[in-house]
């Protein structure tokens, strides 16, 4: 995570975390159905195998103690699609402050809005702070 370096600056120069604001972009792994799921999983292995071949984001898996490694989970929320707002609310729980979740291609807009609008639910109501 990145967040103890800002954390440390915010420190020395007198400032508040209320004042900062982390926003963070996230890998969603989800579906309705476990073919779904799969099919997405797939989608994102590809995709973080390929930031993990680039020499540039060694350093991001060395830190998680997988640079000759690609763990999905690590990297991705991983969730049924009833389960995935919890999932992504409990990975940003306390860390960031704005999620920006990336779903799977070809998931039904729909679906997505729920996700989102649960989200937004949640955070609102002072549950959580995403």
């Amino acid at each position: 995570m990145t967040t103890p370096a800002p954390l440390r600056g915010l420190r020395r120069a007198g400032r508040e975390r209320n004042g900062f604001q982390v926003s963070c972009p996230a890998f969603v792994v989800t579906g309705k159905t476990e073919e779904q799921l799969r099919a997405a999983a797939a989608d994102i292995r590809n995709e973080v195998a390929f930031y993990g071949s680039t020499p540039a984001y060694r350093k991001v898996l060395d830190l998680h103690g997988s640079g000759d490694l690609h763990v999905l989970r690590t990297f991705a929320v991983v969730a049924p699609l009833s389960e995935s707002t919890g999932a992504l609310l409990a990975r940003c729980d306390g860390v960031i402050d704005r999620v920006l979740p990336a779903f799977p291609a070809g998931m039904p807009e729909d679906a997505v809005e729920a996700v989102l609008d649960e989200v937004r639910t949640a955070t609102s109501a002072g549950q959580r702070q995403s």
